[in-house]
């Protein structure tokens, strides 16, 4: 689609009634998308994008800079599972959930993994197991917890599946840079399931807590050294005293120490908040307090 531009026969020939039809009951008075095998065209119509630079959120120039957060700001601001509420923008994020999956798994599951065709179409841009399929958030959910791009969308676009409107997920990379909006904490489901918890630090052998460990020891690695190894120290602290690791300054200390041991200067802290609703008791010597608004 990106070669057919503006002005072109491709264009001029696509017409408001090849790609729309009048809409019924209480649509009545719209036009609504026609359904089936709809033209290229009609993709390329709705998401031509009236400027190159200048002002704008939707200018070509200002989406080549886009952030994580930014883009969740104008597409997900409310922490649904967008990609599945069928609306004028859904294609677009299908293609996107799309085609980071497909890359992040070498095209394997498409019907054709090599070539010019490989992939799917734009009406069903996700390959599952050899078809093609909606993008549909039931079948993100593997890639929930990845630190990869594929991750990242799915976070962004189906953050009710990922966990990210959950207090007590074991999903740590929670953050908005990682694709779980800024206004998921203060989401409604957010609050109700936080005011159930109870305000006692989570067992160490609890299902939740050694998940949110494993997650956090796949993330690490992606990460830089200065990150990555203090992480190791946290994690395997954890694992073995439980919650009352944060609150052992000496044994905390003393695992994130291989920066300074290594010359870098500076302690690291984890990239993400998630324990703070896991391990409410047992406190920290950081100057921070538990998310939970429920807890003294």
């Amino acid at each position: 689609l990106g070669e057919k531009v503006e002005g072109s026969a491709f264009f001029n020939g696509c017409t408001d009634d090849l790609c729309y039809k009048p809409g019924e009951g209480v649509y009545e008075g719209a036009q609504v998308p026609r359904t089936g095998n709809r033209s290229d065209c009609c993709m390329a119509k709705t998401h031509r994008v009236p400027r190159v630079s200048g002002a704008g959120v939707f200018s070509i120039h200002t989406k080549s800079i886009e952030t994580t957060i930014e883009a969740l700001l104008t597409y997900n601001p409310f922490c649904n599972d967008a990609a599945d509420v069928d609306a004028g923008f859904q294609p677009l994020m299908g293609v996107s959930l799309g085609d980071a999956v497909n890359a992040a798994t070498n095209y394997a599951h498409c019907p054709q993994t090599t070539g010019p065709q490989r992939g799917c179409p734009l009406a069903q841009p996700l390959c599952v197991n050899g078809t093609c399929a909606k993008a549909r958030c039931a079948l993100m959910a593997p890639y929930c917890q990845d630190n990869t791009e594929a991750g990242t969308r799915a976070r962004q676009l189906c953050p009710h599946t990922c966990g990210c409107d959950d207090p007590h997920y074991p999903l740590a990379l929670s953050l908005p840079h990682s694709g779980c909006g800024p206004y998921c904490p203060s989401s409604g489901i957010y609050l109700q399931r936080l005011s159930r918890l109870p305000c006692e630090d989570i067992a160490k052998d609890d299902p939740v807590f050694t998940a949110f460990l494993d997650n956090w020891e796949a993330a690490r690695w992606s990460w830089p050294y200065d990150w990555n190894w203090p992480s190791a120290g946290y994690i395997s602290g954890l694992r073995h005293s439980g919650c009352g690791f944060l609150s052992n300054a000496t044994a905390m200390l003393e695992a994130i120490a291989v920066n300074r041991a290594e010359g870098l200067g500076s302690v690291s802290f984890p990239p993400f908040t998630q324990f703070l609703n896991i391990c409410v008791e047992s406190g920290s010597i950081f100057p921070v307090k538990p998310l939970s608004y429920y807890c003294p």
